[in-house]
């Protein structure tokens, strides 16, 4: 390692600067005036050359001096911002969490409230994305993923099946009569592409041959669907886990007994040699404790 000048000179140098007399710099380090200049002539001598000019009116900096003195402002703050959070119960860590769209709108992000209540040093940063996560290329320590589980780097927990019915808003029932078949007949569909296959896989379960999703409203991701659904504008093919809000609130209905399962499912995956890391941890449990994995 270096020489480094000793640490009682730096900080003499630094509070000089920052307060801009001797004098100044003796009270903020509770010391006389006569020790800062010591110490600073000590530094001087160490560097081998001259970091100011003291005059009667206080001192003037020269490059190398302002130079110095910006470094140990900054690295003194840093050291200053470590220990206190130390000081408040350990270092934060941030968490990069890779998820799709829908599922960061409709299930994660009304969730946050309680991971922040459980684990206030863990700062999240949350990425949308509807391609799979690729954890060899980039800074993501967690994705929320849809498969059969089998990845053969990662570690994975499942969360929940994708479970598919049709939902609507209370008011386009009512506009539209008591019988469900009839209002989906006479309705708007709202679709996303992703899920073109899944609708069909619906409709023909329910007997709905007659009904072809090409005469609806395609929409770029599900979570716009189910808004224009909440609105009144149609049917739209949710997804009961993600929409368990507007289900008990009565926001939306599922006017139809028939519900189908996705071929995947949702898991929480990272990669192995992650699994030790505290926040990682944290994070996972949580998630799958949300999921009602008890």
């Amino acid at each position: 390692m270096r020489h480094l000048p000793s640490f009682q000179a730096l900080k003499a140098f630094e509070a000089t600067m920052r307060q801009g007399t001797l004098s100044a710099a003796a009270r903020d380090l509770n010391v006389t005036p006569g020790a800062i200049s010591r110490q600073i002539s000590a530094l001087e001598d160490d560097m081998g050359l001259k970091l100011m000019t003291r005059h009667h009116e206080g001192i003037t900096p020269n490059e190398a001096g302002e130079k110095l003195a910006r470094a140990l402002t900054k690295a003194f703050g840093d050291i200053s911002s470590v220990i206190q959070e130390i000081r408040e119960g350990g270092l934060r860590e941030t968490l990069t969490v890779n998820v799709y769209p829908t599922f960061a709108i409709q299930w994660l992000a009304p969730r946050l409230a309680n991971f922040n209540g459980l684990a206030p040093e863990i700062d999240l940063h949350i990425r949308t994305s509807l391609a799979e996560a690729r954890f060899d290329r980039g800074d993501i320590d967690v994705a929320v993923m849809i498969g059969s589980g089998n990845w053969p780097k990662l570690k994975s927990h499942c969360l929940f099946p994708r479970l598919f019915t049709l939902v609507a808003s209370p008011a386009l029932l009512e506009k539209a009569g008591p019988d469900p078949a009839t209002a989906l007949r006479s309705s708007r569909i709202l679709y996303s592409d992703l899920h073109i296959e899944h609708w069909e896989q619906w409709l023909e379960q329910a007997g709905f041959d007659d009904i072809h999703i090409s005469r609806g409203t395609l929409f770029e991701n599900s979570s716009l669907a189910y808004q224009a659904a909440r609105d009144g504008s149609g049917f739209a093919l949710g997804q009961i886990d993600l929409l368990d809000a507007d289900l008990r609130t009565g926001r939306l209905v599922t006017p139809f007994e028939t519900v189908t399962t996705g071929e995947r499912q949702y898991y929480v995956a990272y990669p192995r040699n992650f699994g030790d890391r505290p926040a990682v941890r944290t994070f996972v449990e949580w998630l799958l404790s949300e999921a009602g994995h008890r």
